[in-house]
């Protein structure tokens, strides 16, 4: 079993607003804990869970469970699911340009909280035949949603202080997939901003197969199957039923490769 808590100090940020003015750094904690079995043995497992916060309310957390199986040496089976939550209120959108935001050095930077749920379901297969010939197999389905809400504008340098739109400062309206910010609610006078709705829901799918053949002493055949699929929808939310039955039938990218190398002894 393993255990450890982080603590960081307030500092400051640097890469926040990227390449704008620096931004106040919340202290915060961060605790992971590790449980894990005997690999040696037949059966194995180990658990793994993870958090972090800060006083600003923002979070992050996951939860990794690895389960495996070695019937006999040269043969192994594992499954590793892994979740992972985040909840943040500074997620860098843009940068625009305004000569009436003096505060922040003529631009105004925008930002959103997001609420962020990642799922990946990892499984791998290690099987040797004999001294000169393996197989490798790997799958790893993912999918990642993202919700953006509460956009913002950091108020001045060295802060981690935001106005919210249509709360604290100005409006902002969404129209046709697209957010129209008026910072001050006045079109005469600051420029407004458009933002694309940056809301997202991806999806991908890796596979490979990889049999290796060591047909002379150093030099080996290696015949590899590898399969991709990627998409994505605006949705924003996480449904685990529509995103795996969505991934399946994203169209699949097929490669097949042979690779040869050869052992010249001198």
């Amino acid at each position: 079993m393993f255990a450890r808590a982080d603590y960081s100090a307030e500092g400051f940020d640097d890469r926040l607003t990227r390449g704008g003015p620096v931004a106040r750094q919340p202290r915060s904690i961060a605790t992971d804990i590790n449980y894990f079995t005997d690999r040696r043995k037949v059966y194995s497992a180990s658990i793994d869970w993870y958090r972090s916060a800060d006083v600003e309310g923002q979070r992050a957390q996951s939860y990794s469970v690895q389960l495996a199986v070695q019937p006999k040496p040269g043969v192994r089976f594992s499954f590793e699911p892994n979740l992972q939550k985040a909840h943040s209120i500074a997620q860098y959108i843009t940068t625009a340009s305004d000569p009436l935001a003096t505060r922040t050095y003529d631009n105004r930077y925008v930002f959103a909280t997001i609420h962020q749920t990642t799922l990946a379901l990892v499984t791998r297969a290690d099987w040797t035949f004999t001294p000169k010939a393996s197989l490798q197999l790997y799958l790893q389905p993912l999918v990642s949603a993202g919700d953006f809400t509460s956009f913002k504008e950091l108020r001045t340098p060295r802060t981690f202080d935001f106005d919210v739109y249509g709360q604290d400062v100005g409006t902002i309206n969404k129209t046709g997939g697209v957010y129209t910010i008026d910072p001050d609610a006045n079109a005469a006078t600051a420029n407004s901003i458009q933002v694309p709705d940056p809301n997202f829901n991806f999806r991908s799918l890796r596979g490979n197969a990889v049999m290796r053949w060591e047909y002379r002493p150093g030099s080996a055949l290696f015949f590899v199957w590898q399969q991709q699929r990627v998409g994505s929808e605006p949705f924003g939310d996480f449904d685990f039923s529509r995103d795996f039955h969505g991934l399946v039938r994203q169209h699949p990218d097929n490669v097949f490769t042979i690779k040869a190398t050869y052992y010249l002894a001198h």
